[in-house]
């Protein structure tokens, strides 16, 4: 069985009114970049809302869309559920909230090639409004470019300030996090700020 390139996992609790436009906006992304070198993992983390019939109307329609629909355990247990089913090379985290940048997963196929397959991508991020207009950037490593291990990336961006511990801002070598077995913690409020200082400190390469 060929292994993607990406997998995208998709925590997904009450979010009918983000959702189709989060869709949209990923599988337009795809399909112009990657093309079939994806699977998008939506996680129905127990919603009471449309939102499990949504991620399914979206699985009909791709064979590159899987849903897990399960009980409602908490961002932390919806990513674990959704690294538990990824079968792609990397992996990265989209809130269903979020979107990703039309050159954003150009830019991380060309760093796979380039840095030959490090085992985490940095990226930038922004908050932005629904039309796409930048309110804030959350994250710019503009003083950080090449490759590093991982505790010399993150030594580096605490002393110039650019540090963020979100997950969805980077991409993740799968292998890392499953031989490395850090996961996220489940019960635990701003899991990302244990878990990405963690899986950084294990990379041996990580390029921005």
């Amino acid at each position: 069985k060929h292994m993607s390139l990406y997998s995208v996992v998709v925590p997904v609790y009450n979010s009918e009114h983000t959702l189709e436009e989060l869709y949209h906006r990923l599988e337009k992304v795809f399909r112009e970049t990657l093309k079939e070198d994806f699977e998008l993992i939506l996680v129905d983390d127990g919603s009471t809302d449309t939102s499990g019939a949504i991620c399914d109307k979206f699985a009909a329609q791709s064979s590159k869309i899987q849903v897990i629909h399960k009980k409602n355990g908490g961002l932390s247990s919806a990513r674990n559920a959704g690294l538990a089913m990824a079968g792609g090379r990397y992996i990265g985290f989209v809130d269903s909230d979020d979107y990703i940048d039309k050159n954003a997963l150009l830019n991380f196929a060309n760093c796979v090639v380039r840095y030959k397959e490090p085992d985490i991508i940095a990226a930038q991020a922004y908050s932005v409004n629904w039309d796409g207009n930048v309110k804030l950037k959350c994250k710019d490593h503009h003083h950080i470019e090449g490759i590093f291990s991982g505790r010399a990336f993150w030594e580096t961006a605490i002393k110039a300030n650019e540090i963020f511990a979100c997950a969805p801002f980077n991409a993740y070598k799968t292998s890392l996090i499953r031989c490395t077995h850090i996961y996220f913690l489940e019960g635990l409020l701003h899991e990302d700020q244990l878990w990405t200082p963690t899986i950084f400190w294990n990379a041996k390469s990580v390029v921005d």
